[in-house]
């Protein structure tokens, strides 16, 4: 796997996880990263995008790193209120994006901007890391 950093303004409304998942996959597969991260990316990706646009209801800058088989992605909105992650009641549609965040990423976080907002981030580790191959 060769190394990619990208950056994408999205913007917020009923289209941007489609374009944020395409966006996330045409990165990876031009590094030849393995399929089932490139699924899981995807999916973590659309979480956290969706989580900015219900709660932020703005645009976004998605980022994405690819080096050494270790996947990052952030994703950057000005809402200053920071996302915890809680236990939806079973009959909830929503509120698990971060459960699914916390379970399938090697590591994920939060940080505030300097100019007020937030970054919401997920780590995949190569798939060896986690005996998976």
């Amino acid at each position: 796997m060769s190394a990619i950093e990208a950056t994408i303004l999205l913007p917020g409304d009923v289209t941007t996880p489609a374009a944020a998942r395409r966006f996330v996959r045409a990165a990876l597969e031009s590094v030849e990263t393995d399929p089932v991260v490139i699924e899981t990316a995807e999916l973590l990706t659309d979480e956290l995008v969706t989580n900015a646009i219900v709660h932020a209801h703005c645009k976004s800058y998605l980022f994405i790193r690819a080096v050494k088989g270790l996947v990052r992605v952030e994703v950057t909105d000005p809402d200053d209120q920071l996302p915890t992650m809680a236990l939806p009641d079973t009959d909830a549609l929503g509120g698990r994006g971060l459960v699914i965040v916390n379970g399938l990423a090697s590591a994920w976080g939060v940080q505030r901007t300097t100019e007020g907002g937030k970054t919401v981030w997920f780590e995949l580790s190569p798939l060896s890391q986690h005996g998976l191959d």
